[in-house]
């Protein structure tokens, strides 16, 4: 006698049953696809949310920068130190120099 776990042999196993198992096997592995490529997709768009956070972050800091360096450069040509106002001026038009240089020329202006 065949116990209820036993897998039925070829022979009781009737041609809808065997359509019936291969379908559910193509179902699963097609649920199985959409799952993976579903969360492929949503590390990507995760990815790409903290890449325009990051660019957001880093022009807020650098807008932010700019706003002080050109406060300073007012404040040093009101103090009339045009020296320390040139390099400030020339900082100013290159982002990446004036994020490198400015502490030191914010020290400087005080």
């Amino acid at each position: 006698m065949a116990d209820a776990d036993d897998p039925p042999s070829e022979a009781t196993v009737t041609p809808a049953a065997r359509e019936l198992a291969k379908y559910r096997a193509h179902m699963i592995a097609r649920e199985e696809q959409f799952r993976r490529v579903e969360g492929e997709r949503r590390a990507a768009l995760l990815e790409a949310q903290a890449r325009a956070d990051h660019s957001l972050a880093l022009f807020h800091a650098e807008r932010n920068l700019r706003r002080e360096a050109e406060a300073t450069l007012a404040a040093i040509k009101a103090s009339r130190s045009w020296r320390a106002a040139n390099r400030l001026a020339a900082l100013l038009k290159t982002p990446r120099a004036m994020t490198r240089s400015l502490g030191r020329l914010l020290r400087l202006a005080r």
